[in-house]
């Protein structure tokens, strides 16, 4: 895509996306707004619903309480007349109540004692401790009646509060809500008296009023708040103890969900639908056993005035985004071929090339681009130069950050045999300049295989294999493909010298695998992206052990397991090396499969026959294929190492816990 597309595009999204936030700020506010005037409005309702449940209760309890202190009844008591002229006169009071207060039953207790006078003649509904149920009355034409009665008159819950509350001769002065039988009941009790003097030590009964809060009753109840509309109607849960009792514009699985999971939140979240819904929850007694839930959809509430919103927003990003199109054409055009020249450079650069540079032309800001593109680009020559290019490739395109990563990889460590007497016999300046010559061969072969190399120490070569430069998981493979082409360039380099009659170079190489922490290491002010770790210090060690045995390569077990199908290794010995306290098997690395010859292979099966007698204590039988060996290569070092071993061994057989260990005390 073009330069004007992009600008075209990029106006197009700037429109959009300022009228996007516009949208959600808006939206945002209003919905946030509507949240609070929703939850004001529950808040509201729902304590006018519960005032008004508190208002029913002091009203129906204060007819209840004046008719019976009323004289007639309190005489008709102390005249002793018979219950059923006292229970017809509650049921004409109750049945009055009920119109007057719109409660739905009445109840009429009377002591055992009082009731059994024989001249009571007692009609007993229900018979609990020191109390005899005498009456019931619903509204006319219940159908429930019969029901209803059973219910009320056997649920152990009602006896017991009555019971309780006659025995303390006190009435309670909060609401009493009980449920019985998965029906909700507001009970308003008033006390039976025989005077009106000391009406507390006169309590012959207990007169009840109850109101059911049921399905019809929360429905009656929306519907007069005028929250319960068509499109979005508000739905209302009354329980008990954790138990769904009645609910309005909801189902009942769904009641029972917000039961259990919502009670006590501001907002609840339909799983299936993802819906939004404001939540308030109220108890109606003090010990909070029951309660009501109003919920009520916001996403419904804000559904027709965010859809106006919208279309608002549309047509004036519609309009903002003509005018930006067009001054983002214009300013496009103009700037165009510099950017396009500027961009075909960039590319150059991202490709490794950091000689190109770019001609400033002008004073404005893509002038000022240019310079420092430029100075960009000398500062990456000098990091291609002073680092490997790989490195500097990659921090270019954005593969290294600053933290330091665990990752597994091949470490590879050379250095130069007796390189220190070369030192003291070679002239200064030529010693240069052979040493760079090395290090530009052996950097050559690291990177054909695209090894990191790392730095130069000395006359040490530290590479490694590995994330994040490298992304292969063949990295202990190409360290090994690499440390036989260093070898083999060496001893090509080497030839030359001999020919020149100078010293020559003879390389050792250790290569280890293992775990390591790779990344940019260094104090505040300097750091090298280096690699660390216990497996970087055994590439090291390996690669001084080869001294030990004579040998230009030698790799760890883990390197060998993973290069021994392409590769030809044979195990030399179990060495601990210094820093380590436990031994670990050596391998040498002799050729790759393919390029193997067969005295190469002869000799590695000589040798592991040898080996093996070796360890087993058979020094006669390992000093046998130790001849093989030496035979097919009289000058193999690891043959020639293990022969002088097992020659001492024979002469002086060692202790009974001698283990075939060999301990490097140097590096």
């Amino acid at each position: 895509m073009g330069l004007r597309p992009k600008a075209l595009f990029s106006a197009i999204l700037l429109v959009a996306g300022v009228t996007t936030v516009m949208g959600l700020w808006a939206t945002r506010f209003y919905c946030e707004s509507e949240e609070k005037h929703i939850s004001r409005e529950i808040t509201v309702t729902t304590q006018q619903l519960v005032e008004s449940i508190e208002t029913s209760r002091l009203r129906t309890q204060l007819i209840l309480t004046s008719y019976v202190t009323d004289g007639n009844f309190v005489k008709n008591v102390v005249r002793g007349e018979t219950i059923k002229i006292l229970k017809d006169e509650f049921k004409v009071f109750i049945n009055n109540a009920l119109k007057q207060t719109k409660v739905d039953y009445g109840l009429v207790y009377f002591d055992k004692f009082v009731a059994e006078d024989s001249k009571r003649e007692p009609t007993v509904l229900a018979e609990y401790e020191d109390l005899l149920a005498c009456a019931f009355v619903s509204r006319p034409g219940d159908p429930n009646f019969a029901t209803t009665q059973r219910d009320l008159l056997s649920d152990p819950s009602l006896q017991t509060w009555v019971q309780k509350i006659y025995n303390a001769a006190e009435l309670p002065n909060t609401r009493t809500i009980l449920t019985i039988n998965q029906r909700m009941y507001l009970v308003i009790p008033t006390f039976l008296v025989e005077s009106l003097q000391a009406p507390e030590e006169n309590v012959v009964g207990v007169a009840l009023l109850l109101k059911e809060l049921s399905h019809e009753w929360a429905l009656s109840q929306l519907e007069s708040s005028g929250l319960n509309n068509k499109s979005n109607p508000t739905r209302m849960i009354l329980h008990s103890a954790h138990t769904v009792i009645a609910h309005v514009n909801i189902g009942q699985d769904e009641a029972n969900s917000i039961l259990m999971n919502e009670v006590g939140k501001t907002r609840y979240t339909r799983k299936a639908t993802g819906e939004e819904f404001i939540t308030y929850t109220s108890p109606l007694t003090d010990n909070r056993t029951a309660g009501l839930v109003i919920v009520k959809s916001l996403d419904k509430e804000i559904e027709q005035p965010i859809a106006e919103m919208t279309n608002r927003l549309i047509t004036v990003g519609a309009i903002l985004g003509l005018f930006g199109v067009f001054f983002a054409y214009t300013l496009a055009n103009t700037a165009v071929s510099r950017v396009k020249t500027l961009q075909k450079i960039a590319g150059k650069v991202q490709r490794g090339d950091f000689s190109q540079t770019v001609t400033p032309v002008g004073n404005d800001e893509l002038t000022r681009l240019g310079e420092a593109f430029n100075d960009m680009t000398k500062g990456l020559t000098a990091l291609g130069i002073y680092t490997d290019p790989t490195l500097a490739a990659s921090v270019v395109q954005g593969d290294i950050h600053s933290s330091v990563d665990k990752v597994t990889g091949t470490i590879f460590f050379s250095d130069i045999a007796g390189f220190t007497p070369i030192t003291e016999s070679m002239d200064k300046e030529l010693l240069v300049e052979r040493l760079n010559d090395y290090f530009t061969i052996m950097g050559a072969e690291i990177k054909r295989t695209r090894g990191y190399l790392d730095k130069f120490i000395g006359d040490a070569i530290m590479a490694f294999w590995g994330e994040p430069l490298y992304k292969g998981n063949d990295y202990a493979i190409m360290a090994c493909r690499a440390a036989l082409a260093c070898h083999e360039a060496g001893q090509r380099l080497a030839a030359q010298h001999i020919a020149k009659k100078t010293a020559p170079f003879h390389q050792r190489i250790g290569i280890a695998t293992g775990e390591i922490i790779v990344g940019n290491i260094g104090s505040t002010d300097k750091k090298n992206f280096t690699v660390i770790g216990d497996d970087v210090n055994l590439a090291s060690r390996l690669e001084g052990a080869n001294k030990f045995y004579n040998t230009a390569i030698l790799i760890d077990q883990a390197t060998a397991t993973r290069v021994s199908k392409d590769f030809l290794v044979r195990e030399i010995d179990q060495i601990c090396v210094k820093g380590k306290s436990v031994a670990m098997p050596v391998f040498e690395l002799m050729a790759t499969q393919s390029g193997a010859h067969n005295d190469q292979e002869m000799l590695a099966n000589a040798y592991y026959n040898a080996l093996s007698s070796y360890r087993a204590r058979r020094f006669s039988d390992a000093l046998n294929h130790l001849h093989t060996c030496l035979a097919v290569w009289p000058d193999d070092g690891p043959g020639r190492w293990l022969k002088q071993v097992c020659e001492a061994l024979q002469s002086t057989p060692p202790e009974d816990d001698w283990e075939p260990i060999t301990i490097a005390a140097e590096k």
